[in-house]
């Protein structure tokens, strides 16, 4: 009967200490994400966040999300273009690919503001939303941006 007791009290030892590390998770995903509808909403109520697209140059110029800037991993040392006073949104592929996650650390690091769009640029699509299309030569030849 003791041994019972004592299984019973780890497991709800173990439930509260569960239900803290959740709520501590999400209320960092809710900080730190948002997904495509979100950021259409923010763009569309004139927010003008900085929108980052970490995918290969050659799929920026064939699609992005309206207003984005290109920084693809081989910029990151760069941080060009990138907002010092707002938040800067960062997106990539899919769900699955981690690349915006990557940049949210390393920029997040260096003392930027930072969030991911869930779903990448295949979620936003999905959605129906606008794309945004450039030549890749632009996309190349593009001027880096001082950091605001």
């Amino acid at each position: 009967m003791k041994k019972a007791l004592k299984i019973n009290k780890v497991t709800k030892n173990s439930a509260s200490r569960n239900q803290k590390d959740a709520v501590d998770y999400f209320k960092a995903v809710t900080a730190f994400t948002l997904g495509p509808a979100e950021l259409k909403h923010r763009i569309d109520a004139g927010e003008n966040p900085c929108i980052v697209d970490v995918r290969h140059s050659s799929d920026f110029a064939e699609a992005h999300v309206p207003g984005a800037m290109s920084l693809p991993s081989e910029k990151w040392d760069t941080a060009m273009g990138l907002s010092k006073e707002g938040v800067n949104i960062f997106y990539c592929y899919t769900q699955q690919c981690h690349m915006a996650q990557k940049a949210c650390l390393y920029f997040a690091s260096k003392g930027y503001a930072v969030m991911h769009m869930e779903g990448g640029m295949d979620a936003w699509t999905a959605y129906g939303y606008d794309v945004e299309t450039q030549p890749i030569a632009e996309v190349a030849s593009q001027p880096m941006q001082e950091s605001v």
